[in-house]
């Protein structure tokens, strides 16, 4: 392994202020599966972009067989035979399997049975039994990432990059796919494994990197490290460098119980006591189904197993709008899609889950109250705009979920369900929300908190519950709870408790 197929040397990727990736270095050879390993917000995407051109870095330098190179964009990367399959496929399910290898092919094939006879090689090649002619809507998952392999494969790939496979797949799927990408390191194509499964890794790999923060941390022969050297790597950093634990607030009183919760073949026998006064912690990597459970509870997923019992009385929430109408609040993940009104002014994004509050007698908005009313949220909760009226999408990430946080607020909640609270936004803006979440649970709510961040879990969770693939792994109390024994939790290197 003289010469790398593909190198990072020294990159770093900003996005404005925040950096993304700081002086990576990374070297990938033919016939390896490299595995590459981090916590969620470690540097993982933006890497991959890199790769494979949807991103240009903002120093340093991408090198192919030696060479530097500049791919401006992914079609360019896959001219140079890197490609990625990510863990949802992206096939065209009203086209056959043929026509989906073939989708990116420019008139390469004119003749459709040229076109079959090619496809059947390659799918031949990836080692997987199946019809060329069938329609892409009724492949399994697996089946959907061979043909993806396949695509890549047909534009002669030499670097293949590979996402989060498995996490949606049966085990005997993701034993498959391993199978697959073993033989194609072994006919020289270099394979960057990307996993939250230690166990894959260690199955599957020739070499692991680990990267934190946006930094390369190590890269080690797979027989010189183990899986809790890794995951001491992955966390590596002391909780109190970024927020600091709050006084529990918790009361005796039971708010919320959940018993044997589940959604068929998405999350089963979830379990946990929630009271006033308290937070309860999320913790889980790519795949654990957190936010399901979040869906659940909220309505917007129908439970197939279980009871829950709400303020003292069963419960069976069939919609988004029973949950409010019960004081059952939930801060999505996602503030574009399922949060805010990124056109529309602060103010009216404000008011938009409780609008009923601010109708007159005659059927009309009272913007008299309404202004009133944002105005406050604008001052208790230090939202930076110099108007209400300003599209919430002109604010700084930290502000935009202050936004949310007001809106859920104003309907004065009982529970209040926080979807990674602090994605993507700064460390003083962090600590402010955690003081908000605080100070609503000191007044009597109670909230559970999903996050993909260790050192947040450490600090806002009076509990934490770890998840795995849809399955409850633990509930730690918060003084029994290190980075590393959570970790090992969600990587399945404990088991449930």
């Amino acid at each position: 392994m003289t010469q790398p197929t593909l190198a990072l040397r020294g990159v770093s990727k900003h996005f404005g202020m925040t950096a993304a990736l700081t002086t990576m270095t990374l070297e990938l050879f033919p016939g390896e599966v490299h595995a590459i390993v981090g916590e969620n917000g470690a540097g993982k995407s933006t890497m991959i972009k890199i790769m494979t051109g949807i991103h240009q870095p903002s120093t340093g330098q991408l090198e192919i067989d030696g060479t530097q190179t500049v791919l401006n964009g992914s079609k360019a990367a896959r001219l140079r035979g890197v490609a990625a399959v990510y863990q949802e496929p992206m096939v065209f399910p009203d086209l056959d399997v043929t026509e989906n290898i073939f989708i990116s092919a420019e008139g390469l094939f004119l003749n459709r049975a040229a076109m079959r006879r090619a496809a059947q090689a390659l799918i031949a090649r990836v080692g997987m039994r199946l019809d060329v002619d069938r329609v892409a809507s009724g492949l399994t998952l697996a089946e959907q990432q061979a043909v993806e392999i396949a695509r890549a494969l047909s534009q002669d790939v030499r670097v293949l990059i590979m996402d989060e496979p498995t996490a949606s797949l049966s085990a005997h799927e993701a034993t498959e796919l391993r199978r697959i990408a073993r033989s194609l390191a072994d006919q020289g194509v270099s394979v960057v494994y990307i996993s939250h499964r230690l166990e894959e890794v260690f199955e599957l790999a020739d070499r692991v990197s680990v990267i934190r923060d946006g930094r390369h941390i190590s890269t080690k022969l797979i027989g010189q490290t183990d899986p809790q050297t890794l995951i001491a790597e992955m966390v590596g950093r002391e909780v109190g460098n970024y927020f600091t634990k709050m006084p529990s607030t918790a009361t005796d009183e039971v708010l919320l119980s959940v018993q044997g919760l589940g959604v068929d073949g998405v999350f089963d026998d979830i379990s946990f006591d929630l009271r006033r006064g308290e937070v309860l912690a999320m913790a889980g990597l790519i795949g654990a189904r957190r936010t399901d459970v979040a869906l659940a509870l909220f309505g917007m997923l129908k439970a197939t197993a279980g009871r829950v019992t709400y303020k003292g009385a069963p419960m069976q929430i069939g919609s988004s709008a029973e949950a409010i109408a019960a004081g059952i609040a939930y801060v999505s993940e996602d503030r574009r899609k399922l949060g805010l009104a990124m056109a529309l002014p602060i103010r009216w994004n404000m008011s938009l889950a409780t609008l009923r509050q601010f109708l007159s007698p005659r059927g009309l908005i009272d913007t008299r109250a309404e202004t009133a009313m944002a105005e406050d949220y604008r001052r208790k909760l230090n939202i930076r705009t110099p108007d209400i009226e300003v599209p919430v999408g002109m604010l700084s990430g930290g502000n935009q979920q202050k936004v949310m946080l007001a809106k859920w607020l104003n309907m004065q909640p009982d529970l209040l369900i926080v979807d990674e609270p602090t994605r993507g936004i700064d460390v003083g803006a962090k600590a402010e929300v955690h003081a908000l979440i605080r100070a609503f649970v000191a007044q009597g709510g109670a909230a559970l908190v999903i996050s993909s961040d260790l050192p947040e879990v450490l600090a806002m969770g009076d509990r934490i519950l770890v998840m795995r693939e849809g399955r409850q792994m633990a509930i730690l109390d918060h003084d029994a709870a290190t980075s590393e024994g959570i970790m090992a939790l969600a990587t399945g290197q404990k088991g449930a408790a």
